[in-house]
């Protein structure tokens, strides 16, 4: 019996890049490493179907390939001066370079398996988390250890990436799910909101204002400069009142707040106070420990930093590149600019991407260009 591509594709889009970021939270930290390996495994599998396929047989030009080298050998330079292999930090981009191509392969219809994702998802939260939280709206040094060592961040942090990929996939495919979007962006803004983490909330309004945008395009431009310039204000205003707010800081005063007290900050001030000329091109050895407010870590919060941590700042300096390019040469590419909004957003204040299973969705919006033709099958 043949299998047709069509109908590998959405299901492979929701098992091997959305599912795995928010199941990890519920799986014994036993079970996590097995968990991703039988996933990349899997992913090799069902790239077979593809594999002798045009879009994998001719040449790349996206430079998707090159930045997928550029990890790849970064990655293994790492391991021979730091003398320390992290695998994952070679797969991921090998994982996400597949799964961009096998996305560009043709069109398909991801409406009704994102819409049957997101009620698994708020289906999931509700069980282990909303109906469990004693009081919506105040609960400091609330218990979390039923996440299995994650924080509840990773709820908006799911509800939010997801959203960014079913944006991206409905523009790429022209699936018509705008109205689908909108609601559940709607609904991710209100249960981020009941969560309430700063981040999670400020990358849901602006997914909630380009859900909008996508529904209704020309009612929001007449809305004209000085409207959407007064959105973004509040918009602002509302991200500051939460962070100096005591409902959102356990009782901390507006007075005692500062931003330097943030875990985010300090950590990212102490990866630039402990550079060396050891450590400024190939980054910390892995378990270099930041202490924020009493917590160890061994990451930074950071996106950007923690690349240049894993891979080395030559790295970085390309992936800053190709960013800058992808924004000066905006008119050559697929997407419009304005997708790269979350993804910024969320780089400078959560280490989740790069590398990362999500990560194919950021080769979408940096690498399609206008001329990529995507067959229809």
């Amino acid at each position: 019996m043949k299998v047709q591509t069509k109908t590998i594709i959405p299901p492979a889009i929701v098992i091997l890049f959305l599912l795995p970021p928010t199941l990890v939270s519920y799986i014994p930290m036993g079970l996590r490493f097995p968990y991703y390996y039988a996933t990349i495994g899997l992913c090799w599998i069902i790239s077979l179907f593809f594999f002798f396929k045009p879009i994998f047989l001719k040449k790349d030009h996206s430079m998707a390939t090159f930045f997928t080298l550029v990890m790849i050998i970064s990655g293994s330079f790492t391991f021979i001066v730091k003398g320390q292999l992290n695998l994952f930090n070679i797969i991921f981009p090998i994982m996400s370079l597949v799964g961009y191509k096998i996305i560009l392969h043709e069109k398909i219809n991801v409406k009704y398996p994102m819409n049957t994702l997101f009620l698994f998802f708020y289906i999931l939260f509700y069980v282990k988390y909303y109906s469990i939280i004693p009081d919506f709206f105040y609960r400091p040094d609330f218990n979390e250890d039923f996440l299995v060592g994650s924080s509840s961040n990773a709820i908006p942090i799911t509800l939010n990436t997801t959203l960014h990929a079913y944006m991206i996939l409905n523009y790429l495919y022209k699936n018509g799910a705008e109205k689908s979007i909108l609601i559940i962006s709607i609904i991710n803004l209100l249960l981020n909101y009941i969560q309430q983490g700063r981040g999670g909330i400020l990358v849901g309004t602006i997914l909630l204002f380009l859900a909008m945008y996508n529904y209704a395009p020309n009612q929001i431009r007449k809305l004209k400069y000085a409207s959407i310039f007064i959105g973004l204000l509040i918009i602002f205003q509302l991200f500051i009142f939460i962070s100096s707010s005591p409902i959102f800081n356990g009782g901390m005063t507006i007075e005692d707040y500062s931003v330097l007290q943030e875990s985010r900050i300090i950590a990212t001030i102490q990866f630039f106070q402990q550079l060396t000329l050891d450590n400024f091109f190939f980054g910390y050895t892995e378990g270099t420990l930041f202490v924020a407010n009493g917590e160890l870590l061994t990451y930074t919060y950071n996106t950007f930093l923690d690349f240049w941590n894993n891979y080395n700042l030559l790295s970085l300096f390309i992936l800053f590149y190709l960013i800058i390019y992808r924004f000066v040469k905006r008119d050559i590419f697929y997407f419009p600019i304005y997708f790269f909004i979350p993804f910024l957003i969320y780089a400078n204040i959560e280490s989740i991407y790069l590398p990362s299973f999500i990560d194919v969705f950021i080769y979408l919006i940096l690498f399609v260009k206008r001329d990529s033709i995507i067959q229809s099958q």
